[in-house]
């Protein structure tokens, strides 16, 4: 029987390279998506050329029960789902003197309050599985900055994944991705893209397919849980 897994926000970007992956592996994949229709089914053309299933759920994960009704629809087609990547995130400016009240909720509610009550709901419904969730190696940083409540999401993220770790095991493995500057953000320029990477330990691009093979080992490792993968060029050491 074929493995599944659903993956938020996998229509595109990071979501969609993992989605393409693990198809070609033959998982069978569920694609959640908000509101890039067009390039979720898209996405699903491409996954269905290899011989898996793959079917399409959309949700605004703004809103808790909405992303905990399309779980269980997803284990309605996917009973015994293997794999839960929390991938979806929104990365809103949100400085500390600044950030009003909608912005800050919305940070929490689709970075951390969904990813929350969506790994309730897969562990009260499967037997055994594995929750993956995609940090941000800002984490690792106290500095508040343009982003502080997207940071703070981040972070409260990254204890999640350590104490479920815990709190659900032995059936559950629960581990995390802290990407670096992988990809472009809508408001940012290229330049400041690349003064980013050059401010990296190893100053390189960062593929996505980086963050694939992050992904593959923590899948193929039945040893780890609680681990969170930095796959940032060394930036979490500065």
């Amino acid at each position: 029987m074929a493995k599944s897994v659903l993956i938020t926000g996998g229509a595109k970007r990071l979501g969609k390279e993992m989605a393409l992956s693990l198809a070609q592996k033959g998982w069978d994949v569920a694609l959640h998506f908000r509101n890039s229709e067009s390039d979720a089914e898209t996405t699903r053309q491409r996954i269905e050329k290899t011989g898996v299933v793959c079917r399409l759920f959309q949700a605004n994960l703004e809103r808790a029960h909405e992303a905990v009704d399309m779980l269980r629809k997803v284990l309605k087609e996917f009973p015994e789902l293997d794999l839960l990547v929390n991938n979806a995130s929104v990365f809103d400016e949100s400085p500390l003197a600044t950030v009003d009240e909608e912005v800050f909720d919305r940070q929490f509610d689709v970075n951390f309050k969904s990813p929350f009550f969506m790994t309730q709901q897969y562990t009260k419904n499967c037997l055994s599985g594995h929750v993956v969730n995609i940090l941000d190696t800002k984490i690792q940083s106290n500095r508040a900055g343009r982003f502080t409540a997207y940071n703070l999401s981040k972070k409260a993220l990254m204890h999640l994944t350590q104490m479920s770790a815990i709190d659900l095991a032995p059936r559950f493995r629960v581990n995390a991705i802290a990407p670096g500057p992988v990809l472009k953000a809508s408001h940012a320029s290229e330049e400041e893209f690349q003064i980013r990477i050059q401010q990296t330990p190893l100053k390189l691009e960062i593929p996505g397919s980086s963050i694939v093979s992050a992904l593959n080992y923590l899948i193929e490792n039945p040893n780890l849980t609680g681990e969170i993968l930095y796959c940032d060029n060394g930036s979490h050491l500065n």
